[in-house]
This record gives C-alpha cells, sequence and structure tokens, in this order.
C-alpha cells in the first residue's frame, strides 16, 4: 500500500510552480519590452533633437547657427563697397558760342557740346558774317552773338577765304571781326580756331585753291593773329590729320566735314579748353 501525498502539500507544491513560472514569463516581457524599446529610440538623442525632427531637412539646414556671445575686443567698422568715381566731367556749354562757317554743322548735327549754341551759316565768311543770317534768321550771324552773355567764344573761319587772292586782307578782315565780337562780348574769352586740313584726293582736286599746302599756310598766319591779339589760338589740324597732314579718307565722306567719330575729338578738345583752361 502506497504512501498518501498530504493534500496540503501538495497544493503548496503547484503554488511554488505557478509563482516560479510568473515570474519567468514576467522576466520574459520585460527584456522583450526593453529590447523593443532600445531598437526604436536612438539613446543618444536629445530633447532638442526630437523637436526638430518635425522640421524639414532644406529648412533645418537653414537653421542660423548660434552666434558668439562675446563682443570684438576693438569695434569693427562695416565694410561699405568702394564706388568709382571719374573726374567730373561737364555736361553744360550753355556759356559757349561756336561762331563760323560750315564746318560747326557737326556740332549741331551730334550735339557733341550740349548746350553750346551753334552760331554759323554755309559758306560764311569773315566779310559775310557781318551781313549774313542764319538759316532762318534775319538777323546777321555776328548780332546773334548780343543775344545772351557767353563766357567762351570758338571762331571757324579760313575754309571759304582759302580762294581770296590776297591772304592779307583775309587776316585784316579777320582782325575786324574780332573786334566786332569783343564789341558785342567784352568778357568772354576768345579763341581763334585753325582751319582743318582736307583729304589727299580733295587737295588734288584744289578746287577754289582748298589745299593742305594753302591751309598750312593759313594757319601760321591765324597763329600770328591770335598772339598779336591776346586770344587763344586751338591747333585742331594737329588732332584730325594724318602723318602726311591730310585729313584721313575715315574722317569725313566728302573729305572735308569731319564725321561723328572726327567731331567727338574736336569737341572734346574744345572741352577741355573750357574746363580746364588750356594754353598753349
Amino acid at each position: 500500500m502506497g504512501i498518501q501525498q498530504n493534500p496540503e502539500e501538495s497544493q503548496q507544491k503547484k503554488m511554488k510552480w505557478w509563482k516560479k513560472a510568473a515570474i519567468i514569463v514576467l522576466l520574459i516581457a520585460c527584456i522583450v519590452a526593453a529590447a523593443y524599446h532600445h531598437k526604436d529610440i536612438d539613446p543618444t538623442q536629445t530633447a532638442h533633437t526630437e523637436q526638430t525632427e518635425q522640421i524639414p531637412l532644406e529648412a533645418a539646414q537653414k537653421q542660423p547657427t548660434a552666434q558668439p556671445t562675446e563682443q570684438p575686443s576693438t569695434p569693427v567698422t562695416p565694410v561699405v563697397a568702394e564706388e568709382k568715381t571719374q573726374t567730373p566731367k561737364k555736361e553744360d556749354f550753355s556759356g559757349v558760342a561756336l561762331f563760323g562757317n560750315s564746318q560747326i554743322d557737326g556740332f549741331h548735327i551730334y550735339n557733341s557740346l550740349p548746350g553750346a549754341d551753334c552760331l554759323y551759316r554755309v559758306g560764311l565768311n569773315v566779310k559775310s558774317a557781318f551781313e549774313k543770317p542764319m538759316l532762318g534768321e534775319k538777323k546777321p550771324v555776328l548780332d546773334k552773338l548780343a543775344e545772351k552773355q557767353y563766357t567762351d567764344i570758338f571762331l571757324t573761319f579760313g575754309e571759304n577765304e582759302l580762294g581770296w587772292t590776297y591772304p592779307d586782307v583775309f587776316i585784316e578782315d579777320y582782325r575786324k571781326l574780332l573786334s566786332a565780337v569783343r564789341e558785342r562780348q567784352p568778357d568772354a574769352k576768345l579763341y581763334i580756331q585753325s582751319i582743318l586740313p582736307v583729304s589727299a584726293e580733295v587737295s588734288q582736286k584744289n578746287e577754289d585753291n582748298t589745299n593742305n599746302t594753302r591751309i598750312r599756310q593759313y594757319n601760321e598766319l591765324l597763329r600770328k593773329l591770335a598772339e598779336e591779339e591776346s586770344v587763344t589760338y586751338i591747333d585742331v589740324a594737329a588732332i584730325v590729320q594724318d602723318a602726311e597732314g591730310n585729313l584721313p579718307k575715315e574722317a569725313a565722306t566728302d573729305g572735308i566735314h569731319p564725321g561723328k567719330n572726327y567731331n567727338k575729338k574736336w569737341a572734346d578738345l574744345i572741352a577741355r579748353y573750357v574746363t580746364e583752361g588750356v594754353s598753349e
């Protein structure tokens, strides 16, 4: 006959087994939960990192970085882009009068001396200036000088006088014209400009004695007149002629009247005398 187990002891053993099983299951659950939590959350992330996870990558890259709070030991002067400065250029020549023959037409056409008054007539010479008016005007060109006060008056004569028989008559009539200009503009500074050379082709044709040898002869007489009358002589011929003393082919379509580029050279020379007081 076998030994019968005490029912109370059997119940206690069953309780101990269930407790152990429950503990084991709990431990397994804790381990699984810990592994799962470790997988989803990066322990190196901070609270700040968790907040920025909601910001798109592009926007996050644009976030300003922290700036140092310390001030530099010496004041920093803001860098300002340096402005390019140029020598002031005169843009208003309203005190200037260009007085003479058709060579002045280029200044009117190209407006190469803005504001300057162009008082001229095609074919005008030192005699007809007392009588002939500008196109569409009634007053003689000379009398147009009396309508306002000028600071500088540039005279351009001689081209239409190259055919005169006696050069000394040309010079004496030019002297009379200077006197008449002074009467009308006693405070203006006067300039006698040289006669411009003509092209080699025009010089060879020699119509009305228009050739560069004659022009150089007249220019020497004009230089002497300017000295005698205490006015400024401007050698315009020197800045437009080529090595042979002719007006280059590209300078003028007709070989006489300078086109835009050469008129600008002439205008720049006049501007220098007005703005810088150039003297020879």
